[in-house]
């Protein structure tokens, strides 16, 4: 998908699901400034944007999502692991738009 903000959790949830272990350190290595205010939209940012959270929505099986996304194509979900072993993993819930910060933080 063309979008900045979730590109994260769209490459993670189908690495994890073609069979990819996810780590993460204990501690931040790096970061990285998302302060956006700088940043002058394009314009086809703007003509992209809807097409392409629909599509996220729909790799992530989220309401509003596409119903034409083609889960097990090469670019979409795996078949190694569910999204629900992914969403139990991360401590998300994607149906209810909900996340648990304290199974997160204890990890």
């Amino acid at each position: 998908p063309q979008i900045f903000y979730g590109e994260e959790i769209s490459m993670a949830a189908r690495y994890w699901t073609h069979g990819f272990d996810l780590f993460s350190p204990d501690r931040a290595l790096v970061a990285h400034d998302y302060d956006t205010f700088h940043m002058r939209p394009w314009k086809w940012d703007y003509l992209h944007l809807g097409n392409s959270l629909r599509r996220l929505y729909g790799l992530l099986q989220l309401p509003g999502g596409s119903k034409f996304v083609a889960p097990q194509s090469p670019y979409g979900m795996g078949r190694h692991r569910s999204m629900r072993d992914f969403q139990a993993l991360a401590g998300l819930h994607f149906g209810k738009r909900q996340s648990d910060a304290e199974y997160q933080c204890r990890r």
